[in-house]
């Protein structure tokens, strides 16, 4: 099945996306958690379901849906996005909670792939969001963040991961990825690297695809421990509609969706100032 986003920027509805969707032949139920989803049922030609819906909709698992909702990005703050992923879904979900208005910052340090989601932003009327090109690929020293340090309401870290996607590869097999060792010191990089942005008593929420553990509760606890997050704590949202696994979102993975994991903490007023 192919899970779909109602874009909410360009005034539409799960219902009335519904609607056409079967009005056009589609087997399109409402996704069970999250509440702009649609899920198609095959077979879906992608392309030319989305020229044809000219961005009322973009393709987006219900996971990582779910992972951009607990974020809980609201209108007039500023958010950040660390990682733009692939296909940049997560930064066009976060533009439309803000519903245009407020700052969204979205850091890389790939400007090809900036530049890509560049242009989907523009498509799908996104006009608050800023792309930055990390200096060094995200590891060497950047004047622009460190402007940025400790003024920023909410930011997601998307990070690099052993997963994604496993559900629509038939073959079973993984994309190719850096070994484990390679993928957690990169996870820990970016974690350390996105807190610096968040203020004091602002909302920090660390995301991967993946479903293991060295990656998801191992990595947020080796992240606690550190210097850098003595200053956050475990916070789990209220008001979040989805059950959690304790502290954790981790929706079940199968055939209806993809393993994900996110974890919220929050800053503690005044500390760490790196």
């Amino acid at each position: 099945a192919v899970d779909l986003r109602v874009n909410t920027l360009r005034g539409a509805t799960r219902d009335e996306a519904l609607r056409r969707l079967r009005a056009a032949g589609f087997a399109a139920v409402p996704t069970a958690a999250s509440p702009l989803g649609v899920r198609i049922e095959p077979p879906v030609a992608v392309g030319a379901l989305l020229e044809d819906f000219d961005g009322d909709v973009e393709p987006m698992d219900e996971g990582a849906q779910l992972v951009t909702a607990l974020v809980g990005a609201r209108p007039g703050e500023s958010a950040a996005l660390w990682g733009a992923g692939a296909a940049g879904g997560k930064a066009l979900a976060l533009a439309a909670a803000m519903e245009n208005k407020g700052k969204l910052l979205v850091v890389d340090g790939d400007e090809t792939r900036l530049a890509a989601l560049g242009l989907r932003l523009r498509a799908a009327g996104v006009d608050n969001a800023q792309c930055h090109a990390a200096a060094g690929g995200g590891t060497a020293p950047d004047p622009w963040l460190k402007r940025k340090k400790r003024s920023v309401d909410r930011v997601l870290v998307d990070a690099p991961c052993s997963g994604g996607g496993l559900r629509r590869r038939d073959d079973g097999r993984r994309c190719a990825t850096p070994p484990l060792e390679e993928l957690l010191e990169a996870q820990a990089a970016a974690l350390e690297r996105a807190a610096r942005l968040v203020r004091p008593g602002g909302t920090l929420v660390y995301a991967t695809s993946s479903v293991n553990d060295e990656e998801n509760d191992g990595q947020v606890a080796r992240f606690l421990a550190s210097e850098p997050g003595a200053d956050f704590a475990l916070a789990p949202p209220e008001g979040f509609d989805v059950k959690l696994d304790g502290a954790y979102l981790r929706p079940e993975p199968g055939a209806e969706r993809d393993g994900y994991f996110a974890a919220v903490l929050r800053r503690k007023e005044g500390g760490w100032s790196r």
